[in-house]
């Protein structure tokens, strides 16, 4: 295993990536890459298979990459800001509470697509 797949891996069905939901400064090594990956890994699948998308407690991390799928290629929530995907958002998963993952997203909104 190299340094890469420990920070991203991919394998057929699977994609991980080791993020550690602290702070923004924590997502600032993968850059809005890794969550467009993440979009487009989704977009490969999604016709074909359910989608799993997975972290420890999914109040932030998962939930964060849902949000995202949702608003930037789905369209089905707003995709303006943050701020608006993320009280549409809640609307439909209420147990959303980002943490560290929600001020990078933010502040990298446009970035991510």
């Amino acid at each position: 295993m190299t340094i890469t797949d420990y920070l991203a891996f991919e394998e057929g069905q699977f994609l991980s990536f080791n993020w550690v939901d602290y702070a923004a400064r924590m997502y600032e090594w993968s850059g809005p890459e890794a969550f467009i990956r993440a979009l487009d890994f989704i977009d490969k699948w999604y016709e074909s298979k359910n989608i799993l998308i997975s972290c420890d407690l999914g109040h932030s991390r998962s939930p964060t990459v849902a949000l995202l799928y949702l608003s930037k290629r789905l369209r089905v929530i707003p995709d303006d800001s943050f701020a608006s995907a993320h009280v549409a958002f809640q609307a439909i998963y209420p147990s959303y509470a980002p943490a560290g993952i929600a001020d990078y997203v933010a502040a990298h909104w446009a970035g991510i697509n």
